[in-house]
């Protein structure tokens, strides 16, 4: 299929945007479409990002869903003058593709969790699924309490060796650690 060069740009653990957006350039380089903008709400706030055109003209419009569930916004389609698979084709082959992408819960608002895939230790620590690696508590704030319960060492020098410790990039510890502060201080 014509499309099948853009799969791995689907198939890339990246966020979202960068997906649509990457996948956009693609199409646009491709002469397939003319531009597309992306529409979300958080926290009562709408967002319209654009790549290109206007929205007025044929639109394909194309529904963005969570991974677990829920809508995420919607990714607007200008045409480029015809495409050369038919309207209906060319959505069903996207819509297809976009179902094998990944999107990334912890990019949308949640003081819980939050990931920084562009620092350049990421993951710093070894973990089962980095789609649950939380970079929230970076520097872990349970470092200065003797009994912070992690997977540590005392080092012959005395210092503190947290280098097997997961808890504070485990998305389930936030509420863990939060009350271990509370009563510390």
């Amino acid at each position: 299929m014509m499309l099948n060069k853009y799969k791995p740009i689907i198939l890339e653990e990246s966020h979202y945007l960068k997906i649509l957006s990457d996948l956009n350039e693609n199409l646009v380089a491709d002469g397939l479409v003319a531009g597309s903008a992306f529409y979300f709400i958080r926290k009562d706030r709408e967002y319209l990002i654009t790549k290109g055109g206007s929205l007025e003209g044929n639109l394909l419009k194309i529904e963005i869903l969570k991974e677990s569930g829920g809508h995420l916004g919607y990714w607007y389609l200008y045409k480029a003058g015809e495409f050369s698979l038919t309207e209906q084709g060319f959505f069903q082959v996207l819509s297809d593709f976009l179902s094998e992408a990944v999107f990334f819960e912890e990019w949308e608002f949640d003081h819980s969790f939050t990931q920084n895939r562009g620092c350049r230790y990421f993951p710093c620590h070894e973990i089962a699924d980095e789609r649950e690696f939380s970079c929230l508590f970076c520097y872990c704030p349970l470092y200065f309490i003797p009994d912070c319960g992690g997977d540590f060492q005392i080092l012959d020098n005395g210092i503190k060796d947290c280098s097997l410790c997961t808890i504070p990039h485990e998305k389930i510890n936030y509420e863990y650690i939060v009350d271990k502060l509370k009563v510390n201080m």
